[in-house]
């Protein structure tokens, strides 16, 4: 079952939230806690196969959105995991994801 490009947006946005909740907590708890950690680079890959999987158009019309680099930041952390390491998903989840 295909998802329409509204499920999908709701998705990213769904899951740029509960990234929030979880950078509230801070950095050093982020570290501390493996689950954290694992959570937001799982949300992270979550809003990235959103972002592949959505049309043309749409991302043409949101076309402020850097989607390349956010379907790159999924493809990263799913193919090349041994280069990530913690300050690089606390800053895509800071600086780029966060609301």
């Amino acid at each position: 079952m295909s998802r329409s490009d509204s499920q999908r947006i709701l998705d990213i946005l769904e899951r740029a939230d509960r990234i929030s909740k979880i950078v509230e907590e801070g950095y050093e708890k982020f570290c501390q806690e493996d689950k954290n950690y694992s959570a937001i680079e799982r949300h992270i890959e979550v809003i990235g196969e959103s972002a592949s999987q959505l049309s043309e158009s749409t991302r043409e019309y949101y076309s402020e959105i850097p989607w390349q680099e956010i379907i790159g930041m999924r493809i990263r952390l799913a193919h090349h995991y041994f280069r990530i390491n913690e300050e690089n998903v606390w800053g895509a989840a800071t600086r780029d994801v966060s609301l």
